[in-house]
């Protein structure tokens, strides 16, 4: 019998690009007056908007001196 010589590919969609997250912003307020974030120098005053909660952050968190703003 001879072969077919019409090829089959499979059809493959193409992959879905995926959209960049927009990073969500995390508010913060100190419990006493103003503090200043030791590493990036950042002055925290009433609700302030940081980018990502670091080690220092979690530490001034654990502490009692900030709070985080939901």
């Amino acid at each position: 019998m001879p072969e077919d010589s019409v090829k089959v590919e499979p059809i493959v969609e193409a992959p879905k690009q995926r959209q960049p997250r927009q990073p969500k912003k995390i508010t913060v307020r100190p419990v006493y007056g103003r503090m200043v974030h030791m590493l990036t120098a950042q002055e925290i005053v009433g609700d302030t908007e940081v980018p990502e909660i670091d080690g220092w952050l979690q530490a001034q968190i654990d502490a009692g001196k900030i709070v985080v703003v939901e």
